[in-house]
């Protein structure tokens, strides 16, 4: 039993970020602008800054729904009194 409360309290500690990642990626149907890169197509040695697949939306909309889960999260173990 020890395990699986282990194992939901790292799912609990890890899911702001795993719902950013995957929140990024589907930004693309939710916000067809701002589709752009976030160095401004600045290039270092040839290279893009931040790489390619990265844009504004992906990195706004991402961290905006990790920081909607973590106040989720947050509030609801106030209510649930862990």
């Amino acid at each position: 039993m020890d395990f699986v409360f282990e194992l939901l309290k790292m799912i609990w500690f890890l899911l702001p970020a795993g719902v950013a990642n995957m929140a990024a990626g589907v930004s693309g149907k939710l916000w067809p602008k701002f589709n752009f890169p976030p160095d401004f197509n600045y290039r270092f040695r040839g290279r893009r800054i931040f790489g390619d697949h990265k844009t504004i939306r992906g990195i706004s909309f991402g961290t905006s729904m990790g920081f909607l889960i973590r106040l989720v999260q947050r509030y609801s173990i106030k209510l649930l009194k862990f």
